[in-house]
């Protein structure tokens, strides 16, 4: 019952309780679709009934998934056999063996108890000798089937990323299984160095996905095994692997990783999740109480509040080693922490008011290193997203400039101060600028640029959230957007997306930037030299107030 303990050219894939976004886990359904989607294990777990027999079922009791409020260990194989409907029911272990007999599949049981595990062990030892097996679960039951079994292929559960000593040493193991947030280049270099290859579980998302491939784990346990299949098969995984090569720690410069790529991974899914929510939130709400902070016309909603206090909330139970900076709560960086930066509502004056331009805008950083960007818009439903030398997308499609979409080709982060490539020739003559005022009132050189680029036969916009202005030079709704004053939690989100999308980030002096002191704009990049000349005769000291 040996399964297969080779290192895999690519991961394999492990369905978690088959394939369970489609069919009830655990079930036959579940596991015969996880086969015919591509899967090269099949993950399932195992409970023992009053009479002992062995069935497949991930809680102790039935109640979560069948509705009954009784422990599987009180019940005989009979009564559970009645539970559910039709062929939607709970299959005896033997029943998967013979499912799964013939496949090529291999079968990986998780068990919680040494009594558990003991009888998977008895079941299988009598209906699958020719079926790999493999185990995993809490140490108890791994201890048990080794007990049982010296050529068991074992997976050693880790809630540190690090292999126990004196575990390893008891129980032999092939694999170190860990959550796929614990795998990193520490991780997997120390389970290498010590012969173990590294499991990781559970991998839903293709950014996560291409983490994995690039950080070397060995077998990758899904929910989506279909899609995990068809990403490695056709080389997406292996592509995106290649931009998580892990890039210099010079803080200053634009391309560092301070965090581990799983890390990262995570903030881009977790930051996409809370702007879509956050933009959904913003859509179906009323701006409540309006009141007024530094004048009358810099205005703050009930609105503002609650989706603040919300992230704040997530960020803190994700990553409670982050800081986080928000535009009505305030906050504080400090040298190396990782910071997110949260405007709830940008644009709150247009939110106040009805009208349909405001947005939300999350971003995570280390020092003036850009590492996650996404952009709510709650008007079009849109949530785009970027991490640094990731590219960036669009309602999760990858985004290239000018608005199409297809595989990102984001430009290479600039180094701080270079200088405007010469050979682009684009006009600004009938395009659109976008530009914001310094709260109601120009920033200093505003109307001096606005009046060239009229006399240019530019057409100019005031929106009302330089958030979403910004973020939609990127998504083709405009050749550039020019901004007073860079805030962090204003525009940080939306200025590494456009940069990711393949636009460019230039200074008030026209040079290229990725953390602005003062003005910048956001250009499409065959107009660079000349909105890069026009800001630098223009534009003067920063405005010191942000967009309200």
């Amino acid at each position: 019952m040996s399964g297969n303990v080779g290192r895999p050219r690519q991961p394999y894939v492990v369905a978690h309780r088959g394939d369970s976004l489609r069919y009830r886990e655990n079930t036959l359904a579940a596991i015969r679709s996880a086969v015919a989607a591509g899967a090269d294990r099949v993950e399932i777990d195992v409970v023992t009934t009053r009479d002992g027999v062995s069935v497949v079922n991930h809680d102790r009791t039935l109640l979560r998934l069948w509705g009954l409020p009784r422990p599987v260990a009180e019940l005989t194989w009979a009564e559970v056999a009645a539970v559910g409907f039709a062929d939607v029911r709970i299959p005896r272990l033997a029943g998967v063996a013979e499912a799964l007999a013939g496949t090529g599949v291999e079968l990986l049981v998780d068990a919680t108890t040494a009594v558990d595990a003991a009888t998977a062990w008895r079941t299988l030892a009598g209906v699958a000798a020719d079926l790999p097996v493999q185990w995993c679960g809490a140490p108890a039951a791994t201890g048990a089937v080794r007990e049982l079994d010296p050529d068991a292929v074992i997976h050693l559960e880790t809630g540190t990323g690090y292999a126990d000593p004196d575990l390893a040493g008891r129980q032999h193991p092939t694999y170190l299984n860990m959550a796929g947030t614990l795998v990193s280049p520490a991780t997997v270099a120390a389970a290498h160095a010590a012969g173990l290859l590294v499991a990781a579980w559970t991998v839903d998302e293709p950014a996560e996905m291409a983490a994995m491939v690039a950080l070397g784990a060995d077998a990758v346990t899904t929910n989506r095994p279909g899609l995990l299949r068809r990403l490695l098969d056709d080389g997406t995984l292996a592509a995106m692997a290649r931009r998580w090569v892990e890039p210099p720690r010079d803080p200053g410069s634009p391309t560092a990783a301070p965090l581990g790529m799983a890390e990262l991974a995570r903030a881009e899914r977790v930051a996409g999740e809370l702007a879509g929510w956050a933009a959904a939130y913003l859509r179906e709400s009323r701006p409540g109480v309006v009141a007024t902070k530094a004048n009358p016309a810099d205005l703050v909603t009930e609105v503002d509040r609650a989706v603040e206090r919300r992230v704040r909330e997530v960020l803190a139970a994700e990553f409670p080693g982050h800081l986080v900076v928000g535009e009505e709560e305030g906050g504080t960086s400090r040298a190396g922490v990782p910071t997110w930066y949260v405007d709830p509502v940008d644009g709150t004056t247009n939110y106040a008011h009805g009208l349909g331009w405001s947005s939300v805008s999350l971003a995570l950083a280390v020092d003036r290193t850009p590492l996650v960007g996404a952009v709510g818009d709650p008007w079009r439903r849109e949530v785009l997203v970027a991490r640094a030398g990731g590219g960036a997308t669009r309602n999760g499609v990858p985004l290239r400039f000018g608005g199409g979409q297809g595989e990102p080709t984001p430009t290479p982060a600039p180094t701080s101060g270079q200088q405007l490539d010469p050979t682009d020739t684009g006009t600004l003559a009938g395009t659109v600028v976008l530009t914001e005022w310094a709260g109601h009132t120009p920033f200093p050189g505003q109307l001096d640029l606005l009046a060239e680029l009229a006399d240019r036969h530019c057409t100019v916009r005031v929106m009302g959230s330089g958030t979403l202005s910004t973020a939609s030079v990127a998504a083709g709704r405009g050749a550039a957007c020019v901004i007073g004053d860079f805030h962090p939690e204003d525009h940080l989100a939306a200025t590494l997306i456009a940069r990711e999308a393949g636009a460019r980030l230039l200074a008030a002096d026209g040079a290229d930037v990725v953390w602005p002191d003062g003005a910048f704009a956001v250009v499409a990049p065959e107009y660079a030299t000349e909105l890069g000349a026009l800001i630098g005769r223009h534009l003067g000291a920063p405005a010191g107030v942000g967009e309200s």
